[in-house]
């Protein structure tokens, strides 16, 4: 989770007030169908935490209040792929092409353009599809959810098999005497996404987990999306999509948050608890190191060098059971990803041309502390694992030093200050709380987490993170080592097969089915008026547009050595980012090009004081972030 979410690793610090629209205490424990079953406080961005469930159906909903008025809506449905098709995917794209109560499938596109919103999406993962909307109006917000809610429970995909076709695949020819292709949104989108990274990760994941739905592509994989029939995306969404399998979020300043909790008890109506089940029945857990190596298909002439992925996974079969146990997993990986670590320095020092992540992987049946090499060579796959094993071996022997750790906190609470400093601090923060609790069923499972880095020091020298090598990261626990390498001219054969295989199905149809298909081809879209739908969600106009502007004192100055210092309060306590510009622009053209490597290498190499170690911890430590780097910046004065 490191390398996803790297901006998330925080640490608590301490607010005490009750932010605007929390629950207050004694209120009713049922609200507009909705009982309170549990509240928490959540300092790192100054919220109140209240989860409501729904009393008739069990949907649940969490509301995040804080002070924040870039609102927040997000509806998450847990999902699973059920075969490599895509079928969470497509579905994902079909939800939002209209609904019974908004029935126009470009409407999603008018409110993208035309309403105020600050973020309007979905997206689909391994575990859950989500819906995330955001405004800085209260009652815009309120009108997406009501059209949001509408597309995820009554979406007109269920009557409109045009629909499937065009967010899924179909078949293309402009006449008769042309090819037949095959063309669709999500067809289109993963034939682009496909690539050697995201084909190792598949590639990991079916060989650690083998037999596990993990190992297929919510995505879809290009080569089986036309297997894709509208019956099993119409079965796809009775599977799902259903109150009892909902995990609703509110966040933000609210002045009625019951409105949201009334317009989902209303949705919900209808409908009658179910009780939903995720079982991996095909998983057959590891017993034993298993290797790995698959070729990727790529252009001929391609280069093949330093562009392999691999992969060793260490499977930690009934983790999931011990919740302690994972928080001490995953602040592992945090300690252990932090470039100063022994195992980063070890790495870089082994393999100079390689790029090196280490995560707790949690979307799988069974937890995996999972080590990531990118830009390397199939034969570097031994020399990497060799490199991890020992690494692992200093590390469970003496655990990490004071100084990694204190670098490493300090890191995380400066990560903490500026989460809410992202433009979309909200949506990203309910996504990785949604994210969490797909991951783990905790619906605070997120806040366990970030308590649990304030831990990471008395657990290190409590022995906690030894103990936990020592049972889990051990020569001849059940791993992976998945190697992904690039095959040169595979790319243009498979394209060839397609391209016969279509031929051939071409040559099998009637003249009646291949006009059908150059019908469709040729049709124009027809225009929708989607006025009257549009005015129906709109809440706020041009002229009523709420304003909130952000001012910064600044200070201009020039010292009596020539250097101008420009100055301005940080939005941020205690969190400051200076700048230093320093006048290039004498170089000659020759020059450039070194003086742009000294600038990549600063930080990097041993100076006089400290080793490149050491800056690497005082960097972690002091920094937070830090770029070096040669930048044009016009001078105004010189037009």
């Amino acid at each position: 989770m490191r390398r996803f979410m790297a901006w998330l690793i925080a640490m608590l610090f301490v607010l005490n007030t009750l932010p605007f629209g929390a629950v207050a205490e004694g209120q009713s424990d049922v609200t507009e169908g909705f009982r309170v079953l549990q509240t928490r406080d959540f300092p790192m961005i100054n919220a109140s935490l209240t989860l409501f469930e729904h009393e008739k159906t069990g949907a649940k909903l969490m509301y995040v209040a804080n002070d924040d008025v870039n609102r927040v809506f997000q509806l998450n449905f847990l999902t699973r792929p059920i075969d490599n098709t895509g079928l969470p995917h497509v579905f994902e794209h079909a939800t939002l092409d209209g609904s019974e109560k908004y029935p126009s499938k470009t409407l999603f596109f008018n409110l993208i353009y035309q309403t105020y919103n600050t973020y309007l999406n979905a997206s689909t993962s391994s575990l859950y599809t989500s819906y995330p909307m955001a405004s800085l109006s209260e009652e815009q917000l309120l009108k997406y959810a009501d059209f949001y809610v509408d597309s995820c429970l009554h979406p007109m995909l269920m009557e409109d098999e045009s629909i499937f076709r065009e967010e899924a695949w179909r078949y293309r020819m402009a006449g008769m005497d042309d090819e037949l292709t095959i063309e669709g949104t999500v067809y289109t989108e993963m034939m682009g996404a496909t690539n050697l990274a995201r084909a190792a990760r598949m590639n990991l994941y079916r060989a650690a987990f083998p037999g596990s739905v993990i190992g297929f592509d919510q995505g879809g994989d290009p080569d089986v999306i036309p297997e894709m029939t509208y019956e099993s995306l119409k079965a796809y969404h009775d599977l799902f999509y259903h109150p009892s399998n909902c995990m609703a979020f509110l966040y933000g300043k609210f002045n009625d948050y019951t409105a949201f909790l009334k317009l989902l008890n209303e949705a919900f109506a209808d409908y009658e608890k179910t009780e939903f089940h995720f079982e991996d029945a095909d998983y057959v857990p590891l017993t034993e190191p298993v290797q790995v190596s698959v070729a990727y298909p790529t252009e001929k002439g391609s280069s093949t060098e330093n562009i392999s992925v691999v992969y060793y996974a260490f499977v930690c079969p009934g983790a999931k059971e011990d919740t302690h146990e994972l928080l001490l997993l995953d602040t592992l990986t945090t300690l252990m990803g932090m470039e100063g670590s022994p195992l980063m320095q070890a790495l870089k020092k082994a393999m100079p041309s390689g790029d090196f992540y280490v995560y707790t992987d949690l979307t799988s049946p069974d937890p995996a502390i999972v080590f990531e090499a990118d830009q390397m060579n199939p034969d570097q796959a031994e020399l990497f694992k060799s490199v991890v094993d020992s690494s692992l071996a200093e590390l469970g022997a003496s655990g990490f030093s004071q100084e990694l750790v204190e670098s490493t906190m300090a890191n995380v609470e400066i990560s903490s200050r500026l989460v809410s400093e992202d433009t979309n601090s909200g949506i990203n923060l309910m996504n990785t709380v949604a994210f969490y609790y797909a991951m783990t069923g905790e619906p605070f499972g997120y806040c366990d987490y970030i308590d649990s880095l304030s831990m990471m020091d008395t657990w290190n020298q409590e022995g906690k993170y030894k103990e936990i090598i020592g049972k889990w990261l051990q020569p001849g626990a059940p791993t992976a080592l998945v190697t992904t390498y690039p095959d040169p001219s595979a790319k243009e054969i498979k394209e060839e097969a397609l391209k016969a295989t279509l031929a051939e199905i071409k040559d099998g149809m009637t003249e009646e089915e291949k006009q059908a298909i150059i019908d469709r081809t040729n049709a124009q879209e027809a225009e929708e008026d989607n006025t009257a739908l549009l005015e129906k969600l709109q809440a706020v106009s041009v002229q009523s547009l709420p304003e909130e502007i952000r001012e910064y004192e600044l200070n201009d100055t020039v010292d009596e050595m020539g250097v101008r210092h420009l100055d301005a309060a940080a939005g941020v306590d205690g969190i400051g980012e200076p700048v230093i510009l320093l006048d290039a622009k004498g170089l000659e053209q020759n020059e450039i090009h070194y003086f742009s490597l000294m600038t990549d290498l600063l930080g990097k190499l041993d100076t006089d004081r400290h080793t490149k170690e050491e800056l690497e911890l005082l960097s972690s430590r002091y920094l937070y972030d830090r770029d070096m780097r040669l930048a044009l910046i016009k001078d105004e004065q010189e037009g």
